[in-house]
């Protein structure tokens, strides 16, 4: 930074220096709280003149919130609603998903980030933002220990008929048909640790005993207990102790099964859990049924075209 800044001090100042300039100063600070967001701020103003434009507003946006507050945040956002430029992008959304966030207005909140969800056509995006809306679905649940995290007993699914009924479980069925054979299929789910070759916003997954523990690009943590791992039914079975959604109880089973054309399989994830508030179960179920059908999705591209989920 202290190049930059004689740089800036003995040439014609252009967006290029002055983003050079942002970048540096983000990349000095170990954390958010200890960012120069004043600094940052300043040079955002300049840049706004230097080269307006409504990616450069957004930004600027972020850095007065962290300096002037949120809501101040949220108003220099509202220049931008009725900016044609915007109408195709979801990260205005998003950015104000987060400042209502951060301003203690979790309701708006959440409608922004499932919105910006539903705008953006990447698929990790989608997942982090999906998750991000349901941490906020009922957020007095989580009073008292982790916001992103929803603790469950691993016997509350293993429960006769009669019982799940009242405990008001709902199981979500997703599938995929891949143009691979049922054993190549088999190899990539049954290597527990590689998820994150193909589980969107996963950048992280190991096992530990019979816990796998998946860290997401925002470091929340995953924690899933395995069981019945079936080389010859090949399938397994996965029951949720930590997972960022509004649930008292989830787990499922993965199921691989012959095409309907010869070397093809199909991949079928049953999941099943007991919502925080039973009168948002079919919420939740949009939500699982998207999250896990796009997972699925990215499983398929991962085992014919050898894409990670990351790769675009």
């Amino acid at each position: 930074m202290a190049l930059l800044t004689r740089t800036l001090g003995t040439v014609a100042v252009g967006p290029y220096q002055l983003q050079a300039a942002i970048a540096a100063l983000h990349d000095e600070a170990p954390t958010d709280e200890q960012t120069d967001w004043p600094q940052i701020l300043a040079l955002y103003d300049v840049l706004a003149q230097v080269a307006p434009g409504p990616l450069v507003t957004l930004s600027r946006a972020v850095a007065v919130a962290m300096v002037h507050g949120p809501t101040a945040g949220l108003a220099v956002l509202g220049t931008l609603d009725t900016d044609g430029r915007m109408a195709h992008t979801h990260r205005l959304d998003a950015v104000r998903a987060h400042l209502l966030e951060r301003a203690g207005d979790p309701v708006a909140a959440r409608e922004c980030y499932l919105r910006a969800a539903r705008r953006t056509a990447s698929l990790p995006e989608q997942r982090y933002l999906t998750l991000r809306a349901a941490r906020l679905r009922q957020p007095s649940a989580f009073a008292g220990r982790d916001e992103s995290v929803s603790a469950v007993p691993s016997q509350r699914l293993n429960l006769p008929c009669e019982e799940r009924t009242r405990t008001m479980s709902t199981t979500v069925t997703n599938t995929v048909e891949i143009n691979a054979g049922r054993d190549e299929v088999w190899a990539v789910l049954a290597d527990l640790p590689a998820t994150r070759m193909w589980l969107p916003g996963v950048v992280s997954a190991r096992m530990d005993g019979d816990l796998r523990v998946c860290t997401t690009g925002d470091g929340q943590e995953i924690h899933e207990r395995i069981s019945d791992l079936s080389a010859e039914d090949r399938s397994y079975r996965f029951q949720h102790v930590r997972v960022p959604l509004p649930v008292r109880a989830s787990g499922g089973i993965f199921t691989v099964t012959p095409g309907t054309d010869p070397g093809t399989s199909v991949v079928t994830l049953e999941t099943t859990f007991e919502p925080l508030d039973p009168a948002g179960v079919d919420e939740v179920t949009g939500m699982i049924r998207g999250a896990f059908g796009q997972s699925l999705e990215s499983l398929r591209r991962y085992v014919e075209e050898k894409v990670t989920w990351d790769a675009g």
